[in-house]
């Protein structure tokens, strides 16, 4: 009795307690109350190990033999104690021991390995910096109080800290559960058959109190972690899970404790691999950092505090942005700037713009990897190098034969994509640098690679005609070439595109912007089918800039002089993806679509596309409704060396505007030896008001034909240079300028005259 007080504080003290029951345990009162106090000290984490020594379990769950306890008068044995004393007895004969009937020896290292395996911290290593696991917690609580929902399935896209968040919940929790095991990277680890029987063992010895049992095979083992599943109350946490395959080798497919946790973590939405099983699954998409828990997490591991360090806050908003939330990204990056100067800080932040780390590109590729379709993967590059931000459907139609349906909903589960509400496909900024290194690592020459996105890249090996039958997919904008310090260097390697072969890159889909000439596009046959738009007045302009270094007179040569027509300003990716090199098919005129802008209806479109430049309708009547530019007035137009081409332009000024009386055309000779300022003077003189269309012919004249008086027309052009009147008159008259064509031109021009030419189309066909 002395001792009693200071046996309970033992037990209270204690994390662990080993109950020896012998033969003649349940006779002693003594025996039975330090059960109950055992038993109660359980249900706050303490681990109770029974050791059945020489005595059948199964006497003591039936209560028969020596544990057959009865109520005995005038003495403890009361009513009450006896009740208690049997259903501790039933309680500890059900929990998982040791049964010793041989040498005491061969157990007693079992025993000591049992307890020091449960005593041992199970929390696994959580980094210190870690942000925004908090709030996220508090959205999974009701997952961990709702019984008979036994599976969390956490997913997102690599990087975005699942295995981290798992961890998280996991050390939060292990010591609520008589067994907790966490397994990871069982996506890197799981190579072989082999590799899967190592993490069974481990996961079977976790889960059994540190006993290690052997285990024949993978099926076999997968049975006996599916019986210590029902029995035991456990927390699990399998992070990487890559198939579904992998989840029912480990835990087989049959009922868990209902006290049961488990977590998985994994890189796409796993809901259909609950549908045709018993368990039951809450999807938990693992959502990136915002704006603040970046900046906070990106100072942690830059400055080792939450708040940044004075002058680096600009610095730090560029790096937030461009991590786009991702903590590994930011993890990562935040550690290389550590300790360095803002000097280094803005090289390392272009550095990382432009190519991203290694270990970032190691996580986000094992993504791409784990597709196991090659045309999903190859659906996955196009998106990735063409499509990020274009309409989802668009993008379906484009990417048919990739199966872009099915494809894009593979993405979307996997995590490499998404969907904005107005339908748009997104992808990470990480994700699409990954994409790009693929290809990039195809080959060194950009002609060789399956993808061309750079502008200068994909002039090049349209100008140069050095595509390959590697080429699947090529993007050109030729507004964007100045931006990138592009120079055209001849006049032949503008022509170049014109005569390019279409057997460098035959039959592959090449995407181009709307921007580009129908006749810049050209794969070297007469096709009928024309580019979707034309270029604006201002692109000529800007296009002019480039062309005068290549010694062409005037941008007329080869540039169509229309607004672009039907594209959405609003997405630049609106054009389609090409069937041959450069050639879109054209619109049929009854195909036309519906535009945002209420200033270009779609009758007014439909009228344009129908009309034919030699036919009866005139074609400049529909200018102001659509947004033509105006046309150049020269009628004089320059062989071009596609014949087709030159016969439109020649189309184009022929046909008069409406009104044909009022427009006047002014001859004007100008002492201007610079094509800049050449260029320079046809846009001022566009500029003004009424002006239809201006021109410098062979001879260097300058030709205005618009609705304008002449002193406003010279008191323009004398600003620039020294200006003298040549002629004016009507426009559809040819004062003062005399001119004998050759006897061929002429007959060529009768010829078209009898009506339209076979290889006529409309100048402003889409």
């Amino acid at each position: 009795e002395e001792l009693q007080p200071e046996i309970e504080r033992a037990i209270k003290a204690s994390r662990a307690s080993v109950v020896v029951l012998s033969e003649n345990y349940a006779t002693s009162s003594w025996c039975l109350d330090e059960l109950l106090l055992i038993l109660q000290q359980k249900e706050l984490g303490h681990f109770v190990l029974p050791v059945f020594y020489h005595v059948d379990p199964s006497d003591i769950r039936k209560q028969q033999g020596s544990f057959d306890i009865k109520v005995k008068p005038y003495s403890k044995w009361t009513d009450e104690k006896v009740c208690l004393w049997k259903t501790a007895l039933k309680e500890v004969a059900n929990l998982s021991g040791f049964t010793l009937s041989g040498p005491e020896t061969n157990i007693l290292k079992e025993i000591v390995d049992t307890i020091y395996n449960k005593l041992d911290r199970k929390e696994v290593h959580l980094p210190l910096n870690i942000t925004g696991m908090a709030t996220r917690y508090k959205e999974i609580n009701s997952w961990l109080a709702e019984p008979n929902l036994e599976f969390l399935a956490i997913y997102g896209m690599g990087g975005s800290g699942k295995t981290t968040f798992a961890k998280h919940i996991f050390n939060s929790n292990w010591r609520n559960f008589e067994y907790v095991s966490f397994v990871e990277n069982i996506g890197t680890t799981c190579k072989e058959p082999n590799d899967l029987l190592h993490l069974q063992r481990q996961l079977l010895k976790d889960i059994s109190g540190g006993k290690k049992r052997k285990i024949p095979g993978v099926s076999k083992g997968t049975c006996m972690i599916g019986e210590a599943m029902q029995m035991n109350k456990t927390l699990i946490v399998l992070d990487d899970i890559v198939e579904r395959s992998q989840l029912v080798a480990l835990l087989g497919s049959g009922k868990i404790n209902e006290q049961s946790k488990i977590i998985i973590t994994t890189r796409e939405n796993t809901a259909n691999w609950f549908d045709l099983s018993c368990w039951r699954c809450q999807q938990y998409e693992m959502r990136l950092l915002n704006p603040d828990e970046s900046l906070e997490l990106l100072s942690l591991h830059a400055f080792g505090s939450k708040i940044p360090n004075e002058g680096y806050m600009q610095l730090l908003s560029v790096a937030t942005r461009l991590c786009e939330g991702n903590p590994l990204a930011l993890e990562v990056l935040g550690s290389s700037l550590s300790e360095n100067d803002t000097p280094y800080w803005e090289s390392l932040l272009n550095l990382f713009g432009k190519d991203i780390d290694s270990k970032i590109q190691g996580v986000l590729r094992r993504s791409y990897m784990s597709l196991s379709c090659d045309t999903v993967k190859e659906l996955f590059l196009h998106v990735a190098c063409f499509f990020v931000g274009v309409d989802m459907d668009y993008v379906v139609k484009i990417l048919e034969s990739y199966s872009a349906t099915s494809g894009i909903k593979t993405l979307i589960k996997r995590c490499l994509l998404s969907v904005s509400p107005n339908k748009k496909l997104m992808m990470h900024r990480l994700l699409q640098e990954m994409a790009k290194n693929i290809v990039h690592q195809e080959s060194k020459l950009p002609a060789k690679r399956s993808r061309v996105w750079r502008n200068i890249d994909s002039y090049k090996i349209l100008s140069q005609g050095k595509g390959s039958k590697t080429v699947e997919g090529l993007a050109l904008d030729m507004n964007m070439l100045r931006n990138e310090d592009f120079q055209f260097r001849s006049k032949e390697d503008i022509y170049s595109i014109a005569e390019m072969s279409k057997s460098s890159v035959a039959d592959k889909p090449v995407a181009f912007t709307s921007s580009l000439l129908e006749e810049e596009m050209k794969s070297g046959t007469e096709s009928d089918e024309t580019m979707e738009s034309l270029p604006s007045t201002q692109e000529i302009y800007d296009k002019q800039e480039l062309y005068d270094k290549s010694g062409l007179e005037t941008a007329g040569d080869f540039i169509s002089t229309f607004d672009e027509i039907m594209i959405e300003e609003s997405d630049p990716y609106s054009h389609k993806l090409k069937e041959s090199v450069g050639m879109s098919k054209a619109f049929g005129s009854d195909e036309i679509k519906e535009s945002d802008s209420d200033s270009h209806p779609r009758e007014e479109r439909k009228s344009v596309v129908k009309n034919e430049p030699s036919g009866g309708q005139e074609l400049m009547k529909q200018k102001e409704s659509v947004g033509m530019s105006k046309a150049f007035g020269s009628d004089e137009i320059k062989e071009s060396d596609s014949p087709p081409h030159a016969e439109r332009l020649k189309s184009m000024v022929k046909n008069e505007p409406s009104g044909g009386q009022k427009l006047k055309k002014i001859v004007l000779a100008v002492n201007l030896s610079s094509q800049s300022k050449r260029r320079k003077m046809v846009k001022e003189l566009s500029a003004l008001q009424g002006i239809e269309s201006v021109d410098f012919d062979k001879e260097g004249k300058l030709i205005v034909i618009g609705d304008v008086d002449r002193e406003t027309v010279i008191k323009c052009a004398s600003m620039i240079a020294d200006t003298e009147i040549i002629s004016f008159g009507p426009a559809s008259e040819r004062q003062h300028e005399p001119e004998v064509k050759p006897e061929a031109e002429s007959e060529k021009d009768d010829k078209t005259d009898k009506g339209p030419s076979k290889n006529k189309k409309s100048a402003c066909s889409v």
